[in-house]
């Protein structure tokens, strides 16, 4: 605004000087009439110290207004340039002021004419005061006219540059895409953030409902038709909306979109802005914490039923010990002794597996998968070599078939759990009343993973037991001596290996589990 002031300060001295060597001019009026503009120029800088732009502004232009048309009247009416002058500054003005306060300009600009010219038609001009044609005085002012509206529009481009800069700053740093709905023709304007967020090109995605709602996920059209469906009935209900759209990938990723109707006088919406920000990473960490709420409550669900059934569990092998403990100390003949102390060996052997399976679970519960290359034979031979000591393993026959060349990775630990809990259970409930009882290992490459097949020809379990064998501390066969929680494990563990295990036994013909592993190479 200062540059305006010293521009018009500056034009208008300019314009004073070069009055003064108009030779038609008088002296008096012309110092009279510039002494005006600079009082004028003097009260509006005034105004805008004291900060009141508005009031300035709206000063300022009726002063112009009421110059140039005073200039009008006194220096040649209609017939010289000022009229020109007039014309083009007042409608400058009006532009400037914009809305309803340009119309009323333009139409006083109009009327203040028609006067003029109905004056002059009637010969009842007011005397003037100058000469009647000055092409100084008139080309003088209009060329101050055009810089004020040049130093104006200037001024305004650069508010506007200026502004335009900033908003686009703020939408950058807020990660927003803007989109503009025209609801009549249901054309939309998508910004460059919206399609670069989408993965587009500038000149790709094209401007119509039809491409937006294509890529919006299946699930989630209903959400946003309800959303929009109640902002039109009423901006108390806002449009804003979680839901997932397809970028150029083809994957699905989270958005969030606001936005706010324009409404006609009726309350009728013909046009739509919004703003759209991609949301996917929040989305996947409330997933996330949704995720190991629902752990830690089944953790706190399991953890009670563990404390309850292993207390049980754990004394019961204590107590049976210290219980052949005290008949020892009564025997003095060294069969019935080492009687006892077989019968001890074998409530510790289970105490020792029992505390194997608490370990199991507690390490699969809280340590990371540890990703290495299996060699699955040597895991064999380990689990065999753990088990010799058991009696019905004497009389088992083993068979293993391994894929040649099969690479895979995964935990190395977390499969031996696996392998260790499914072949113990397959010696423990073998038939050795059949001629050939065995256990059978097929490890197979499936393409991006791997198939374990333990099979045996044991006892078998009944259909009606099959869906519970899974569960923690459930027990299928009256022969059981375990803790009840190996093959609750067992699935626990391959779930956290990303994989499957599935079952099929029958009663006395024997059983087959079948577990699906991923490869984990690259994870």
């Amino acid at each position: 605004m200062a540059k305006i002031v010293l521009s018009m300060v500056a034009t208008n001295t300019i314009g004073f000087v070069a009055a003064l060597f108009e030779p038609k001019n008088t002296l008096s009026v012309t110092v009279a009439f510039y002494g005006l503009v600079y009082a004028a120029l003097i009260v509006f800088v005034v105004v805008l110290r004291h900060g009141k732009i508005k009031l300035a502004g709206w000063s300022l232009t009726i002063f112009m207004w009421c110059i140039i048309a005073f200039a009008t009247l006194f220096f040649g009416g209609l017939r010289s340039q000022v009229p020109v002058v007039f014309v083009v500054v007042i409608m400058f003005m009006g532009s400037f002021l914009g809305g309803r306060s340009a119309l009323i300009l333009a139409l006083m600009t109009i009327v203040f004419l028609g006067i003029v010219a109905f004056l002059e038609f009637n010969n009842l001009m007011p005397v003037q005061l100058g000469p009647e044609y000055s092409p100084l005085n008139a080309w003088g002012g209009l060329c101050v006219a055009l810089l004020l509206m040049s130093l104006f529009l200037h001024n305004s481009l650069a508010s506007i540059k200026e502004s335009e800069e900033r908003y686009q700053l703020a939408v950058r740093g807020s990660a927003a895409g803007l989109w503009d709905w025209d609801i009549k023709t249901n054309e939309v304007y998508y910004g460059r953030g919206l399609k670069e967020m989408l993965g587009y090109a500038p000149t790709e995605f094209p401007y119509n409902s039809a491409t937006f709602n294509n890529a919006i996920h299946p699930e989630d059209l209903l959400l946003i038709k309800e959303s929009l469906d109640k902002h039109f009935i009423s901006p108390e209900n806002r449009y804003d909306v979680e839901f997932r759209l397809r970028v150029k990938g083809g994957d699905y990723r989270w958005f969030h979109s606001q936005g706010e109707a324009v409404r006609d006088k009726h309350g009728k919406p013909y046009r739509m802005v919004g703003s759209i920000t991609d949301i996917t990473k929040r989305k996947l960490a409330e997933e996330s914490i949704t995720q190991k709420n629902e752990e830690l409550v089944k953790i706190n669900q399991e953890l009670d039923r563990f404390v309850y059934s292993a207390s049980h569990d754990l004394r019961a092998p204590i107590t049976s010990l210290l219980g052949l403990i005290e008949v020892a100390r009564l025997e003095d003949d060294v069969s019935s002794i080492k009687k006892l102390l077989t019968m001890q060996e074998r409530s510790l052997i289970k105490l020792d597996s029992f505390i194997y399976d608490i370990v199991s679970y507690s390490r699969n519960n809280r340590v990371e998968i540890e990703i290495e290359k299996i060699d699955f034979q040597s895991l064999l031979d380990n689990i065999y070599d753990l088990f010799h000591h058991m009696e019905p393993a004497k009389g088992i026959r083993k068979e293993t078939e391994i894929d040649p060349g099969l690479s895979f990775y995964s935990d190395k630990k977390r499969i031996y759990v696996v392998l260790n809990n499914l072949i113990s259970n397959a010696i423990k409930y073998c038939d050795l009343s059949k001629p050939d009882s065995f256990i059978k290992i097929r490890i197979e490459n499936s393409g991006n993973g791997v198939t374990l097949r333990v099979i045996d020809n044991g006892e078998g379990i009944e259909a009606e037991f099959i869906p519970k064998i899974f569960d923690m501390f459930y027990r299928a066969s009256e022969r059981s001596g375990g803790s009840g929680i190996g093959l609750y494990i067992v699935k626990e563990v391959v779930q956290k290996l990303q994989g499957t295990i599935e079952v099929s036994s029958q009663k006395y013909q024997g059983s087959e589990f079948i577990v699906r592993l991923p490869d984990m190479k690259g994870r």
